[in-house]
């Protein structure tokens, strides 16, 4: 992430207290049909960054100067954060060459302290606590960033021979602070990160693996030694498209499905996806609110992203997606990475879930898939348990692949797709996990730019079964109302009853344009 300078004086004190922050761092389910409800990634030394600005004249001599003449900093500077703090932010973390280049440097050197147990004292031993007890806001928010920073390991992942990927030499934690402090003192291990997770009444917890430790004996291990403890490692997850076109004509949903009357649906959708390009002519209209968890999307996730936004709440004069008046909240967790393309980490679903949560949503669509893991599916039941429902994409991995995941957890409604004939996708992942199947063969959806594309995957079914699910709950009220009537409404496709081909079948069959005939 690049790092800029405010404007004259306080960009010293930003810059100063940027570097104290970086370098304390070292920082059975139920159903989905059952009763709804209660059920070497990097740190920095202090001491080497201390150096780097003791040996910096100009530096030090310009923040003692700005604290020592400047009798209208402290006004200028409090206005400043009231004003418009979040855009100062971002051109700090623009512009800065030369702390870029330092912060680079320290990033790629290991440590063992925790972040958030040193900052106090970092602050005090640099005689800024009282600037930072004045200012919260801004101590908030750079410690945000510089987390972010530090979560951001893309450059370290590896792929095991199960072919799973992994951020390399970390494990994810899911519990309470207190045991937190207790798994820092195991042998093995340190916490690199802290952050609470209060929408989900949590904490995530990063930790170093040190040494040449085998990743899986530890995992073991941690968990026979802390009973119920939710641990596993920061997986990579891959999106749920597939360039494969099928050979029929594209369709777009609102030829498939009856359009529904304007206002009736007030639902509020969650997405995990990559970024949307809100700037498309399908989203003039729409409620959408977007917040990134990485540093590096590339133009196919925002292309994917933009995609499955718009079959949810696109609308334009010719075209529209199937609850164009829904509210959604968009979370950006896809990176890029040279090897491995689009990734999105445990670590950033996690992070992005707990924002989802916070927010008045009622369902969540996740379009991408990957291994399991016990930290999400741990975050995941807590979310089924708050109320909000997850509709995943099974994924394009084929039908003799092993369920992926996290549509294949049971709090989940897991999502295949079928062309316009209610043909099954070729590269679906089946399994007895599979809920239903909607459209997801060549639809037309928004691009990552201007125009619109055709898409295919089970990534853009699932919108589907998010949006019928918007629908129902606006007729019925609640979740399991809607749950329900979702599945007597659905056109039964494959063998008779559900099966691992199909699940439940077609949804929606009442609000068809054209039924498919099973």
């Amino acid at each position: 992430m690049p790092l800029t300078d405010f404007p004259s004086a306080p960009r010293l004190l930003i810059g100063s207290v940027m570097g104290i922050l970086l370098s304390a761092g070292a920082v059975g389910a139920e159903s989905p049909f059952s009763s709804f409800g209660t059920s070497q990634p990097q740190t920095l030394y202090l001491a080497q960054l201390d150096d780097d600005f003791d040996d910096d004249d100009d530096f030090d001599d310009d923040f003692d100067d700005d604290f020592d003449d400047d009798d209208d900093l402290d006004d200028d500077f409090d206005d400043d954060l009231d004003d418009d703090l979040d855009d100062d932010l971002d051109d700090f973390f623009d512009e800065s060459d030369l702390l870029e280049d330092k912060v680079e440097d320290l990033v790629e050197d290991a440590a063992e302290d925790s972040l958030e147990d040193n900052l106090e004292e970092a602050l005090s031993q640099n005689g800024l606590g009282d600037r930072f007890d004045q200012d919260e806001a801004l101590a908030d928010a750079l410690e945000e960033r510089l987390l972010d920073m530090l979560e951001d390991d893309l450059e370290n992942l590896i792929e095991l021979n199960t072919g799973d990927i992994i951020v390399s030499n970390q494990m994810l934690v899911v519990t309470d602070d207190a045991l937190l402090d207790r798994l820092d003192r195991h042998p093995g291990i340190a916490l690199r990160t802290r952050r609470s997770l209060s929408a989900l009444g949590v904490s995530l917890g990063s930790f170093q693996v040190q040494g040449d430790l085998p990743l899986e004996a530890l995992r073991t291990e941690l968990r026979e030694t802390y009973p119920g403890l939710s641990v596993d490692f920061n997986h990579g997850y891959e999106l749920n498209q597939d360039s494969r076109e099928a050979s029929e004509a594209s369709a777009t949903l609102s030829s498939l499905y009856r359009t529904a009357p304007p206002g009736q649906t007030s639902a509020a959708i969650g997405m995990l996806d990559g970024p949307v390009n809100t700037a498309h002519p399908a989203f003039a209209g729409a409620r959408l609110e977007q917040k990134s968890f990485v540093s590096r999307p590339s133009e196919r996730d925002r292309a994917h992203g933009t995609a499955t936004a718009s079959l949810l709440v696109g609308r334009t004069p010719d075209w529209e997606g199937l609850v164009p008046d829904a509210q959604l909240y968009a979370a950006s967790v896809f990176s890029e990475h040279t090897q491995y393309g689009s990734i999105a980490t445990t670590q950033s679903l996690i992070r992005a879930l707990d924002w989802l949560v916070s927010q008045p949503v009622d369902i969540i669509n996740i379009s991408l898939a990957g291994p399991a893991n016990q930290t999400l599916e741990t975050v995941l039941q807590r979310v089924r348990d708050l109320g909000i429902l997850p509709v995943a994409a099974a994924g394009n991995a084929g039908p003799l692949a092993d369920p992926q995941y996290p549509a294949a957890y049971p709090n989940v409604v897991a999502v295949t797709a079928i062309d316009r004939q209610g043909n099954l996708y070729s590269y679906a992942v089946q399994g007895d996990h599979l809920d239903f199947a909607a459209y997801g063969v060549n639809l037309t959806a928004a691009s990552g730019d201007q125009g619109f594309d055709l898409v295919t995957g089970t990534s853009f079914a699932a919108p589907v079964v998010s949006a019928l699910l918007a629908r129902y709950l606006a007729d019925t009220g609640s979740m399991e109302g809607a749950l329900q009537a979702l599945k007597e409404d659905t056109l039964d496709l494959g063998d008779p009853g559900k099966d691992v081909r199909f699940g439940h079948g077609l949804p929606g069959r009442s609000q068809l344009q054209s039924p498919v005939e099973p």
